[in-house]
C-alpha cells in the first residue's frame, strides 16, 4: 500500500469530502495514510453560488477548483472515476472503469441526485442541481430570448434561481415571465421559518414572479408541465429544482445500512452496521440528541471534518467524538439571495431578515470560503481568480 499500513477511500469531492480533506491536513494524518479521492471530476464546486451563473455575476473558474494537482501535491491520490457500488462487508468499492479498490477506512460524500418526474425532463428543461446543470440552464435562457420560464420547486434553490432569471433579463432588456410550481401550500426557502419564507415570496412577487402553490408537476413534455390536477404550463425554458434522492450506489445497499432511503450514521458518523465506513453530507440521514442534520453544504464540511478527526481517534486509540450538528433541521440558518442585491436571513425559526446586508453577507461567506480553500490547496495568496485557475 505505497508504504502507508491502512488505505483511506474518500469518495466525492464536494462539500463533504473538503471536511474530510482539511481534517487530514490538520490532523497531518496525509502522511500517515494512503489518501485515495474518488471522484470522476475531480473538481470541487461551490455549489451556494452556482444561482449566480444564471445571471452572469459568477463565472464557472470563479466557483470551481480543480483539485488534482493539489491533492498530489499534498500526497494524497485522484482516482478519475464514479463509484458504482459500496460493498461494505468486505470493504471495497467498485468502480465504473470495472476497477474494485479495497479500503480500511472509507468516507463517503458523494451527495445526492435530484429527483426526477416520471419520463424524466424534455430538452427545454434542466436541473440546476450542479455547476454543469446550471449552464446548461442559462443557455436555454439565451435561446428562450424571452417568454415564460418555469421554475419546479420553491426551496432554496427555487428562489434562488428565479431571482438570477429576472436579473438577467433585466440586465438583457428581454421579457422573462417566471413562474415557481411548488407542491407544498407555502414558499419554504429556508426549512421551517415561515416569515423568511413570506418574506421570499413577498419580495419575488414585487419582481413580477408568480408562485402556484399546493400542486406539483406530475410529468414534463417539449415545453409544457402537467400539473396535478391536469393544468397544463407552456414554457420556453424550464429549471426543475424539486428536491434530491439518494446516489445510485447509495440506493443500492441493502436496507440495514440506510435509514429511509439515505445512508444511516451514528453519533461519530459511522455507518451504522459497516466496520470502518463513515458518510456524510447529502447522502445521510444523521440525528443526534433528537435533532435532524439539515442537507446543507456548511453542515456537510463540519461532518466531514469529524470524520477525520475519528479515524485520527482509532488510529489514536482514543474514544471518537460526537459531532455536533451546527445546521439542523429543527433550528434553521441560512443565506437565500433573490436577486437585485436582496436576500433573505433565516435565525432559527423565528427571526428573519429581508435586504441588501444579508446579499452582502451571504457574498463575504462565499469570498472567504474560496479564499481559505485557496489556501488549503496551497495557491499562492494575492492572485487573481484567473490566475488561481491556471
Amino acid at each position: 500500500m505505497s508504504g502507508h499500513d491502512k488505505r483511506l477511500l474518500v469518495l466525492g469531492t464536494g462539500f463533504a469530502a473538503l471536511g474530510v480533506l482539511r481534517g487530514l491536513t490538520r490532523r497531518d494524518l496525509l502522511d500517515r495514510l494512503e489518501v485515495l479521492f474518488v471522484s470522476s471530476s475531480g473538481s470541487f464546486e461551490y455549489l451556494p453560488s452556482a444561482p449566480e451563473l444564471v445571471s452572469d455575476k459568477v463565472t464557472r473558474e470563479e466557483i470551481r477548483r480543480d483539485l488534482s494537482h493539489a491533492l498530489k501535491m499534498l500526497g494524497a491520490e485522484l482516482v478519475r472515476a464514479r463509484a458504482t457500488e459500496l460493498q461494505l462487508e468486505d470493504r471495497r468499492v467498485a468502480l465504473e472503469t470495472g476497477e474494485v479498490l479495497d479500503y480500511d477506512y472509507l468516507a463517503v460524500g458523494i451527495g445526492a441526485r435530484p429527483w426526477m418526474p416520471p419520463g424524466g425532463l424534455p430538452s427545454s428543461a434542466t436541473t440546476t442541481y450542479r455547476v454543469d446543470d446550471t449552464l446548461r440552464f442559462r443557455q436555454l435562457l439565451s435561446e428562450a430570448s424571452g417568454g415564460t420560464v418555469l421554475i419546479v420547486g420553491a426551496g432554496l434553490t427555487g428562489v434562488e434561481v428565479a431571482g438570477e432569471v429576472v436579473d438577467l433579463g433585466e440586465r438583457l432588456g428581454v421579457d422573462y415571465r417566471v413562474t415557481i410550481v411548488e407542491k407544498l401550500e407555502r414558499a419554504a426557502p429556508c426549512m421551517g421559518n415561515a416569515r423568511a419564507g413570506e418574506l421570499a415570496k413577498s419580495f419575488l412577487e414585487s419582481r413580477g414572479i408568480k408562485f402556484i402553490l399546493g400542486r406539483g408537476v406530475e410529468r414534463m413534455e417539449d415545453g409544457r408541465a402537467i400539473l396535478e390536477g391536469g393544468e397544463e404550463l407552456e414554457f420556453e425554458a424550464a429549471a426543475w429544482t424539486a428536491g434530491v434522492v439518494p446516489p445510485e450506489p447509495v440506493e443500492r445497499l441493502p436496507r440495514k445500512y440506510k435509514r429511509g432511503r439515505f445512508m444511516a450514521v451514528d453519533e461519530y458518523m459511522r455507518v451504522i452496521g459497516a466496520q470502518g465506513a463513515y458518510a456524510a453530507g447529502d447522502c445521510v440521514h444523521l440525528e443526534v440528541g433528537g435533532r435532524w442534520a439539515a442537507k446543507m453544504a456548511e453542515e456537510a464540511m463540519f461532518q466531514g471534518e469529524t470524520i477525520a478527526e475519528n479515524i485520527w481517534r482509532e488510529l489514536k486509540g482514543l474514544p471518537l467524538r460526537c459531532h455536533k450538528i451546527r445546521f439542523s433541521v429543527q433550528s434553521p440558518r441560512c443565506l437565500v439571495s433573490l436577486g437585485a442585491g436582496r436576500a433573505v436571513l433565516a435565525y432559527g425559526k423565528r427571526i428573519a431578515l429581508l435586504g441588501r446586508f444579508p446579499y452582502m453577507l451571504k457574498k463575504r461567506i462565499e469570498r472567504r470560503f474560496m479564499a481559505e480553500l485557496d489556501e488549503l490547496l496551497g495557491r499562492l495568496p494575492g492572485s487573481s481568480a484567473r490566475e488561481r485557475q491556471g
